[in-house]
């Protein structure tokens, strides 16, 4: 209950933030912005919510996706938790048809060399080998 009260006071304060950063005349150039995927398992904490908002509202940042990621195997489906957060969380900002939403692994790597196929994973892999010189951040 009280994360639920956090998380949506948190919400609010991004909602009222998003609408003066989107009347503010600060532009960052071209050149100076950068590629940026946010991965994160967003269901876990409180602070979540605050620090996607915090990359969407950063003129800096290009959010080329936003990628929900497990909590370990602590909680049952946590990465569907996670993506269900970001979805939540990317539509009360209004945004849901400006950033793009994908499910990462399932569960943490068996190994070191076996990998997981995702949409995450996917989207981290074109990004990289994407023609844009801008640097990527994950």
């Amino acid at each position: 209950m009280l994360k639920n009260c956090i998380v949506m006071l948190g919400l609010f304060l991004s909602n009222i933030l998003l609408c003066i950063a989107q009347e503010l005349p600060y532009t960052v150039p071209e050149e100076k912005r950068v590629r940026v995927i946010v991965s994160m398992d967003a269901a876990n904490e409180v602070d979540d919510a605050y620090a996607i908002v915090h990359a969407l509202l950063t003129p800096q940042f290009i959010v080329k996706g936003i990628v929900a990621a497990h909590f370990k195997d602590r909680v049952p489906q946590s990465m569907e938790k996670s993506y269900d957060e970001v979805v939540r969380i990317v539509e009360k900002c209004g945004l849901q048809n400006e950033v793009t939403v994908l499910k990462g692994a399932p569960k943490p790597l068996n190994d070191e060399i076996t990998p997981m196929i995702s949409e995450g994973a996917e989207l981290i892999i074109h990004e990289a080998l994407s023609e844009d010189p801008r640097p990527l951040y994950v």
